[in-house]
């Protein structure tokens, strides 16, 4: 509450002002304060008889960011790369306020919440959700990267999600520019930042998104910072001094391979010890480069965009329910057993699940799993808009689970003895290890 009252104290609009549109000169009136930040107020306005959301700055960034203004018509002048973007659409100014201007964007739809709040726990979506928000980001940043355009500051307080599905919004979208533009401030959070930009010898780049992209998803999946161990530990305070030499001139991954100095310390860095060994091998090796390669090598050896959603689409095929605690867990093909649960009230073995394996794809047949074009179609990967069949289990055998045919057309189905059969749409066939499902443009091996 206090924190609420202070930014109504210090918002500059208020309720009914009237403000107007630069391109197209309409009148745009003030409804309501959102919230505050060091930029500038977020407030929700009404154009018309639509909603939307502008941001105020104040008056001081402004005149500290000389280029703000010429930015911003840039960007509102060009489509966003997405929907998923809250793009500014227009400049907003008032003679009330001559020193400083705003923009209105897409307003954000309440079921959104900011991602920092899964990382604290405020939010506490399935990891299914979670693997599928990161996965949308990843997409997202790739079409905003394709196009020229850097974000300059991705972190977690810039990406929303649904809880319910992990569809994102791309949020603050002002800090966008063309590639390798010229800044007059310095952007970025410190945590997020490139170790070139924290010494001072790069600024924001496509290249530095990467880096920070790739912290994201480990906050995302570990909820915890990458580059934070014993040597953070070992600092009395974290002031600008420690942070300089944390994420910039001595910056080591806490799980590098050849450098075990900065290991997590027990007792402190209680989240990356725990979740580091839940995740498969080959997760685990795509951070391993991002944060050593990733180092050494800022113009070539970091993941990218195209690599890291390869490697999400697969996690998130990976996900298995233990069958005793119904806990989320990650199947790993390439360890040489299933392994135990990792939830700590549970922890029993896991069996094997029963798998579909679609050409290089394998992916774990559980409920809430379901096919895509993505799967079964060559030409259609990374197509996830509707699905070609869902996983079902049996409602009093449990240990039974079964494809619902979404696709118009019967599937035919070979079983482990040589007989074939058909299914027809909507209809349920049981997995049996050994079955191959021809889906025209694929066959699946239930193993």
């Amino acid at each position: 509450m206090l924190r609420e009252r202070s930014e109504r104290q210090f918002a500059l609009l208020r309720n009914g002002q009237r403000l107007t549109a630069e391109t197209s000169g309409v009148d745009i009136v003030v409804e309501q304060h959102i919230a505050g930040g060091g930029q500038g107020d977020v407030y929700a306005v009404s154009m018309g008889n639509q909603r939307y959301a502008l941001k105020w700055y104040r008056s001081e960034f402004v005149r500290q960011d000389g280029r703000l203004r010429e930015r911003l018509r840039r960007l509102s002048r060009r489509d966003p790369p997405s929907p998923r973007f809250l793009w500014p659409i227009d400049l907003v100014t008032s003679a009330d306020h001559p020193n400083t201007f705003g923009y209105i964007m897409p307003f954000r739809d309440s079921r959104f919440r900011d991602f920092d709040g899964v990382i604290i726990g405020a939010v506490t979506p399935s990891w299914r959700v979670v693997v599928t928000a990161a996965l949308e980001t990843v997409q997202e940043y790739r079409a905003l990267h394709s196009g020229g355009w850097c974000y300059m500051d991705i972190n977690f307080g810039n990406v929303a999600l649904d809880p319910s599905t992990g569809e994102v919004r791309i949020c603050d979208n002002d800090n966008a520019d063309v590639n390798d533009a010229p800044i007059d401030v310095a952007l970025g959070t410190p945590q997020f930042m490139a170790p070139e930009i924290v010494r001072g010898q790069a600024r924001p780049t496509i290249a530095t998104d990467l880096w920070s992209l790739s912290v994201l998803l480990f906050y995302a999946l570990f909820r915890c910072h990458p580059l934070l161990g014993a040597r953070e530990y070992a600092c009395p305070i974290m002031d600008a001094a420690a942070e300089r030499r944390l994420y910039g001139t001595e910056p080591v991954f806490i799980f590098d391979p050849q450098d075990a100095s900065n290991r997590p310390v027990d007792g402190y860095h209680r989240e990356a010890i725990f979740y580091w060994p839940i995740y498969p091998s080959f997760m685990r090796e795509m951070f391993v480069r991002a944060f050593t390669s990733g180092i050494a090598d800022p113009r070539h050896g970091r993941v990218l965009e195209t690599e890291w959603r390869t490697a999400l689409v697969r996690l998130r095929d990976a996900i298995a329910l233990c069958p005793y605690c119904g806990t989320e867990n990650f199947f790993d093909a390439d360890a040489d057993e299933a392994g135990a649960c990792w939830a700590p009230a549970c922890r029993r073995p896991m069996p094997r699940p029963v798998c579909l394996q679609v050409g290089d794809d394998l992916v774990v047949a559980d409920e809430r799993v379901s096919l895509y074009p993505h799967h079964v179609n060559p030409r259609r990967r990374f197509d996830f808009a509707t699905a070609v069949g869902d996983c079902v289990r049996h409602p009093e055998r449990p240990e039974l689970i079964g494809l619902r045919n979404g696709t118009p057309s019967p599937l035919k189905i070979k079983l482990a003895d040589g007989r074939e059969r058909e299914v027809a749409p909507n209809q349920i066939v049981e997995l049996q290890r050994g079955m191959q499902i021809d889906f025209g443009s694929a066959k699946a091996e239930v193993v």
